[in-house]
């Protein structure tokens, strides 16, 4: 199992961030994020997600959102820190790769979507992390990504995680959703390339959205669109003012009654969400 204690990692961004007690705030850079990642955290929260994630709530404004701070527990190692640590101690030298654009070119350009999956999932082996954790890990981000058209899950977005309890590694929480749901068009693209999901550029194993997806094995959330709405209904009146209206959540349900269609319940999920007022703009 590798182990280095030098190295330490946080999520990174040039989103505005600060410390508010035990929280991590941080602020909308391109209109949109905080609401994306509310929606994309209450999601989670009715799917009964099977791997860990950050929650995310609003933060006094709809613009602001904050999440409970990991670093007293864990340390987060990026895909991104763990190949340049790799780097530093020369483990690629034999095969002549001595930087990371080298890396790139010559090893992970060159593989296969499902190539690189298992090039992941050696990586976190050398970590103690099992090929059935990784997997999960794996899938279930991929599949929230699919979902939520999110097309920003470059190598700082995922990895390992050291629990400072158990002192071991562990697959790193879900998190960092917030460039997904169309936030960012005219930057990351417009509305209309994201409905139409031919033209959506995903991360990180494949530009093309359906082979992105199908490198990893099958796998549905277990959505229950009756706990989505309580959560939605425990929205403070503010967040739920700008949610109601906002490009992210038309898109959100827009993704759910084409995608899922129904809940784990077979309730249909349009049906439902028009029922309890939802639907509409």
């Amino acid at each position: 199992m590798i182990s280095f204690s030098s190295l330490g990692g946080s999520p990174k961004g040039d989103q505005n961030k600060w410390r508010v007690g035990n929280y991590i705030c941080k602020q909308d850079k391109y209109s949109g994020e905080a609401i994306a990642e509310y929606l994309c955290s209450i999601f989670l929260q009715a799917s009964n997600c099977p791997v860990p994630y950050i929650p995310y709530r609003f933060h006094g404004s709809p613009n602001v959102c904050k999440s409970p701070s990991y670093t007293p527990k864990f340390s987060f190692f990026s895909f991104n820190i763990i190949i340049e640590w790799k780097l530093e101690v020369g483990a690629f030298e034999p095969e002549g790769i001595d930087s990371y654009e080298k890396w790139a070119k010559r090893v992970w350009c060159r593989l296969s979507s499902k190539d690189k999956v298992e090039y992941v999932c050696n990586l976190f082996d050398e970590f103690g992390v099992s090929r059935k954790d990784t997997l999960t890990y794996l899938t279930c981000m991929v599949e929230l990504d699919t979902l939520v058209l999110n097309i920003d899950r470059h190598f700082n977005n995922f990895g390992v995680r050291h629990n400072k309890i158990k002192n071991c590694y562990e697959p790193m929480f879900l998190f960092d959703n917030g460039i997904s749901l169309c936030v960012g068009r005219g930057v990351f693209g417009s509305l209309r390339n994201m409905r139409d999901t031919r033209k959506v550029k995903m991360q990180p194993f494949s530009t093309s959205l359906r082979k992105n997806r199908s490198c990893l094995p099958e796998f549905r959330f277990a959505f229950n669109v009756r706990e989505f709405v309580k959560l939605l209904d425990s929205t403070n009146i503010y967040g739920k003012q700008f949610l109601r209206v906002s490009t992210q959540f038309s898109v959100l349900k827009g993704r759910l009654a084409i995608v899922y269609k129904e809940d784990i319940n077979g309730i249909n999920i349009k049906k439902y969400l028009e029922e309890n007022g939802y639907w509409g703009g």
